[in-house]
Order: structure tokens, then sequence, then C-alpha cells
């Protein structure tokens, strides 16, 4: 049984903060997800409010727990080709899916991998979604399906084209200034339409017990990056100040969520639209621009997603490297990834429907990342570190994230299908 020494518990414990590893924890995740918050309210009423505030605790508490879990003992640890020694004691896992191998064996680790690929490749259909329905609005022409035909082409180029498609910080960036910018428009063009009396007699529920779950699911997929934590908190220089960081990030995230939803929520009641922007005048000069801004962000980060999922397909399909056959090595890439671009263009194709598709892809792949699967292995590896009040509380955060996923998944298919059905 591994029991983390104090120093290990202390040096992930400390009170210090990196600005660095805090801006890239933020860029991470604060994305497009911010645009479903108005709507959650909508699907929860003013309660889901809470709900923010209370995925935010226990998004924090498992992120820091899943770091603790990186760390082992060279005697206790089965899982030597992931590790990194850390000195004459203790060594450390390399990444999440290393922690589900260390935790349950080949299984642990073919599920950790299995649902963070689909979470990626639900994410980069989310952003063709999204692209693909600010076009149509902004442009009234070709209509939304048009749009996520041109776009996916768009998107899928550098897919297709570049064996590596590396993240540079222009790109970190300008997923912040799209997300930064959305906030400030829903907020300064909500209330002006409020106060200017166009729009009124807005409706609000206090509380829907019926649809919070999937209230809850698109809540959590907006604080999902603990995939990325093990990667980030390697990275950093001081180690010891990640789980000050991660608090500071958490914090500041719902600092930001809270404004937009309440504010949405507020001007434009139960009919808020999902997404948020599409509730601002149609014809408005910065609607019309933050529109554009935050589709060429999603259609920018669109590649590097798919490129995760398809490199780490590529690894465990053993293709040819260059060096061995490097027409094989081509022909090989490129089949894989027009599947895997082709199954997302299909999917945003089939089901345009941005707030379902974010409760469903929150509900399925954001619980089990964020809370089932760091609950589990927190108290697979550190049962006997454990106080008693910590086992109950990782518990009650797998319970939540179960019984709320899976409502929030049930509803959010049904809805899925009524709308295809529909045609609306």
């Amino acid at each position: 049984m591994y029991k983390a020494s104090l120093k290990e518990w202390l040096r992930v414990n400390s009170n210090a903060v990196a600005l660095p590893t805090l801006n890239t924890v933020i860029c991470t995740m604060l994305g497009s997800g911010i645009l479903q918050l108005p709507y959650t309210l909508k699907q929860g009423g003013w309660m889901a409010a809470l709900i923010i505030v209370v995925v935010a605790v226990m998004a924090t508490y498992t992120g820091k727990a899943l770091i603790l879990c990186l760390y082992r003992t060279l005697r206790s640890s089965t899982s030597e080709p992931l590790l990194e020694e850390t000195g004459q004691e203790t060594c450390r896992l390399t990444s999440y899916p290393a922690i589900g191998y260390e935790a349950f064996g080949w299984i642990g680790e073919v599920v950790s991998q299995a649902i963070h690929k689909i979470n990626q490749m639900g994410v980069s259909a989310l952003f063709l979604i999204l692209a693909a329905g600010f076009m149509n609005e902004v442009t009234g022409r070709l209509g939304a399906r048009n749009w996520t035909l041109i776009c996916g082409a768009m998107a899928a180029a550098p897919v297709l084209a570049f064996p590596v498609y590396r993240e540079m910080n222009w790109l970190s960036l300008l997923g912040v200034s799209a997300s930064v910018a959305a906030i400030v428009v829903v907020i300064a063009v909500g209330l002006q339409q409020h106060f200017a009396g166009e729009v009124q007699d807005a409706q609000y529920d206090v509380i829907k017990i019926k649809t919070m779950p999937l209230a809850f699911s698109a809540i959590v997929q907006s604080f999902g990056g603990h995939a990325t934590f093990p990667t980030i908190e390697g990275d950093m220089e001081h180690k010891e100040k990640f789980s000050a960081t991660i608090a500071a990030a958490l914090i500041t995230l719902t600092a930001a969520y809270l404004p937009v939803a309440f504010v949405g929520y507020f001007v434009y009641g139960n009919e808020v639209a999902s997404p948020i922007l599409s509730s601002l005048p149609q014809r408005g000069f910065l609607p019309i621009l933050t529109k554009i801004w935050v589709a060429f962000h999603v259609l920018t980060a669109y590649p590097i997603l798919m490129l995760d999922v398809a490199i780490g397909l590529q690894e465990y399909a053993r293709l040819p490297s260059k060096d061995e056959d490097p027409r094989a090595e081509l022909m090989g890439r490129v089949a894989l990834r027009s599947v895997l671009v082709a199954i997302t263009i299909a999917f945003a194709f089939a089901v345009p429907y941005f707030g379902d598709v974010m409760s469903l892809v929150g509900a399925t792949c954001g619980t089990a990342t964020v809370f089932l699967l760091p609950c589990a292995f927190n108290l697979k590896l550190r049962w006997g570190n454990l106080p008693i009040w910590e086992k109950l509380w990782n518990v009650l955060i797998f319970s939540i994230g179960f019984v709320g996923g899976s409502i929030g998944a049930y509803q959010a298919f049904v809805n899925l299908i009524d709308n295809v059905r529909s045609g609306g």
C-alpha cells in the first residue's frame, strides 16, 4: 500500500502560485463552454449558479488528488515503464492513463485513454457546430449544415497535411481573448438591451429539478481540464506550487463564469439561446465581430484536439514510421486521420445542436474525467493515507458525478433524438 511522505504532501500543497502555470490552466479550460452557461440557468433555474460553485469546489479537490496519485514509491509501483524517477524513494507517473494503469491495470489505462480520446473528438465536433452556426448567423446564407461542411474542410486541412501540429502561444492567447471578448460583449450588450427596454418580461425559475442534470453536465464540461493536469504539473519548474495554482485557476474561472451566466439569464430569462451569442442582436457590430472571432478560434483549435487523438491512435495501431517506410506511413496516417475527421464532420452535420451535444459530452466524458476516475484512482492508490472524512468526500463526489452524469446523458441523448426527428 502506498503512503505519501509528508515531504511529498507538502510539495503538492504549497501555498505559492505559479503564474505561468495559472495562465496555462486558464487557457486550457476557458473556452467555448462559457457560451453555454446562461443556458444552464435556463435548464436548472437560478439554483444552477450555485451548481457552478459546487462543481468548481469539487473539481479543485479532484485536480489536487489526481496529482497526488502521480507520486509513488519505487517499491510499491507496478508501472516501471511509465515512471520518472524523482529521488531515491519516490517516482512519478507520466500521465493520466498511467495513473489508470497503476490503479486498475490495463483496463484502467484503456478506459482512461478511451474517455480522453472520445472527449477530444466530441469537443472537436462541438467546435464545428459552433463555428458553422455563427457563420450562418453572420452571413445569413448557405445554412448551418453547409457551413459545417465548409468549416470541417478548413479545419481538417492541417490535420491531414501535417504530421505534428504544435500549439503555439498565440493560439492560446487567441482562445482566451475570444472567451474574454464573449464575456464582455454578452454582459455589455445584454445589459444595454435590458436598460434600453429592448428585452422585457423575461421569465425565470428558481430551480428546475427535472432538467438540472443537463445543466450539471454542461457545467462540468466547462471545468474539464483534468486530463491535461499531469502534463501541466510535469512541466512546472516548482511543482510544489501546483495545488495553490489550480485552486487560483478555478477561482478565476468561476469569477469569469458567474457574471456571464447571471447576466445572460437575467436579461433573456427562459428565452436565452444556446450558445448565448445567438441571443444578441443579429446585426450588431460587436456581436458579429465576436462570433467571427470565436469561430476563427475554434477552427484553429480543432487541429490541436484532433491531432492529439490521431497521434495516440497511430501509436496504438503501430503504423510504420517515416524511417521504416515513408510511403506506408503517409498512406496510413492520411487514411486514419481522414476517418477521424469524417466522423466529427458527420456527427456535427447530423446533430448541429450545440446545447444538447455539450451536455452529452459533459455527462459522459466530462464527469468521468473530472470526478469519477480521479476519485476512483484516489481511493484505490491512497486509501491508507486518507482520513475517513476524505474517503467519504471522495465517495460523495463520485456519487454526484455518477448520478448527475447518468441522468444528464440520458436526457441529452433523448433531446438529440427528438431534435433530429423534428428537424429542430
